[in-house]
């Protein structure tokens, strides 16, 4: 199934949500079962699996988003969400619902994730298991008194969006290098940068890389590429230390010029995660 749609930006998040919803439904059923190709307009990244991965994970951020009405936070200070009771406001939110369903159900079947987690109650009902009065409980922390409970629940969630808190540990152990070797400097400043980042940099340093934020519930030594795992790699390359660091997420690969300084790796590498997107070409 090959999907074409607008790349989303602050001007266009409304229509690239739109079209998607319009393409996605228009589709049969068989044909969500189809290997997914697709292609951002006015963008030159081929589909080997990493612009799909990448457009799950940014429409999910926006059909989950609380604006468009269908879902609400279950707490203010928690941002599990659940089904907005008041979703009726928008005629056509069963439609919406539908959407989010097979969208749920691509992302699951081609082995993505998506932004995002739902209540465990709203897990529950997906699977079809009955919902008692102490799942009710995980959907309020004043009254939930059974933390052992929520973690054996909370399984059921990382299936669908994976593990939210990056292990570096994992992702040293798991991350293969080219060109390079651990007790390069580029290697070693690369995870003193890392290190030195909160979770939100790792996580959109992750995304850059792979085009998704989330870990795999396996870890990172179950990240999928084009064609089935591929480990996180280092590529250091021949290349003008003038230039940032490129992502080539069909490969779950960075490529990094042999920068002289650890402050221009770190600059460098900030910059190309807080201020680019898009696809290289192999």
């Amino acid at each position: 199934s090959k999907l074409k749609v607008v790349q989303p930006n602050i001007r266009v998040c409304d229509l690239f949500f739109l079209e998607s919803y319009r393409q996605v439904m228009k589709m049969r059923p068989k044909d969500l079962w189809k290997r997914l190709m697709v292609k951002f307009r006015g963008e030159e990244g081929l589909d080997y699996g990493g612009v799909a991965r990448e457009w799950l994970y940014l429409l999910s951020h926006e059909m989950l988003n609380p604006y468009y009405g269908l879902f609400q936070y279950s707490r203010d200070d928690i941002y599990t969400l659940q089904i907005n009771p008041d979703s009726a406001v928008n005629p056509e939110h069963l439609s919406y619902f539908h959407f989010v369903g097979r969208i749920m159900g691509m992302a699951v079947f081609h082995g993505h994730y998506i932004d995002g987690g739902f209540t465990l109650p709203f897990y529950k009902q997906l699977l079809g298991k009955p919902i008692t009065l102490d799942d009710m409980e995980s959907v309020d922390p004043d009254l939930h008194n059974s933390l052992v409970w929520i973690l054996h629940g909370s399984r059921k969630g990382l299936i669908v969006c994976g593990l939210g808190k990056i292990d570096i540990n994992d992702w040293k152990s798991n991350t293969r290098l080219k060109h390079c070797t651990p007790d390069s400097n580029i290697v070693k400043w690369f995870w003193r940068a890392v290190e030195s980042f909160d979770e939100e940099r790792r996580a959109r340093l992750l995304q850059f890389v792979t085009g998704s934020s989330r870990v795999p519930l396996q870890g990172f030594k179950a990240l999928q590429g084009a064609a089935g795992p591929r480990l996180f790699t280092i590529h250091q390359i021949d290349a003008n230390t003038d230039n940032l660091p490129k992502a080539h997420t069909c490969f779950n690969r960075i490529d990094i010029p042999p920068y002289e300084l650890y402050d221009k790796l770190y600059d460098k590498l900030l910059t190309a995660i807080e201020e680019t997107c898009g696809f290289a070409v192999e």
